[in-house]
């Protein structure tokens, strides 16, 4: 776990830095996570929110703070939130654990992690603690996961595996990240560490409801759209959002 920590914090965050604006840049994703947040937040007269792996900011917090929302955030790389703090001083940005988060106890009226649950090694952990920051009375709180009972994500997931922990697929690695090296493409991904893992949408649920009761969980569509969903529906979405509300 330390390895896969220390590697989010270095080698990841180097990548990172660059990679939300050059590679992915507001994906149609992004905006309807914006909007969703936005209309939940005008509903319940949210002020106070906190992004937990925040990053650089971009594009999601950075947009919320344009709405006039107060946003703070919290990340585990000191890389990316210097850059955060660069690019947008009037967030209130910490270094941090999402396993462990040095706020108290109901500071925020809305708390969320997007893009992020299956690079946290204890997400069920980070559940709790975004639970205990968030207000008891009217307080919600979003995330997204892989989803691991869908087929696309499993077979993703066996060759993360099969690359970082078996033998052939660790040559396999290699040779491929030489090639990307020579022909200068594509983006290199030297460490042997697993470093992502899917969730069941199922232990999600359990988590989340020992501390609130209402939950929905959205299916996200290829173009990026919520769509509300049952459990017998959850196998066909490769990513689920959930909304919990106190």
């Amino acid at each position: 776990m330390r390895d896969r920590k220390q590697y989010m914090k270095t080698t990841y965050a180097k990548y990172w830095i660059n990679a939300r604006n050059l590679i992915y840049g507001t994906m149609p994703y992004d905006l309807s996570m914006i909007d969703k947040i936005d209309e939940i937040s005008k509903k319940i007269s949210v002020k106070k929110i906190l992004e937990v792996a925040i990053g650089t900011g971009d594009p999601i917090a950075a947009d919320l703070l344009g709405k006039g929302y107060q946003m703070s955030g919290v990340d585990i790389s000191e890389i990316l939130i210097a850059k955060y703090k660069e690019n947008y001083p009037k967030i209130n940005a910490i270094v941090g654990d999402a396993e462990n988060i040095k706020l108290s106890n109901g500071s925020f009226d809305l708390v969320y992690c997007l893009h992020s649950a299956w690079f946290i090694p204890n997400f069920n952990r980070a559940i709790s603690e975004m639970l205990r920051v968030v207000k008891k009375n009217g307080g919600v709180v979003i995330f997204d996961i892989q989803n691991s009972y869908n087929k696309s994500i499993q077979k993703i997931y066996r060759q993360h595996i099969f690359e970082n922990k078996n033998l052939l697929g660790m040559a396999y690695k290699t040779f491929k990240n030489s090639a990307k090296l020579i022909l200068r493409k594509g983006t290199q991904d030297w460490p042997f560490i697993v470093s992502q893992t899917s969730q069941k949408p199922s232990e999600m649920i359990d988590a989340i409801s020992l501390s609130i009761e209402k939950i929905k969980v959205f299916g996200v569509d290829g173009n990026g759209v919520l769509k509300k969903t049952s459990n017998d529906q959850h196998q066909q979405y490769q990513r689920l959002v959930f909304i919990a509300e106190n």
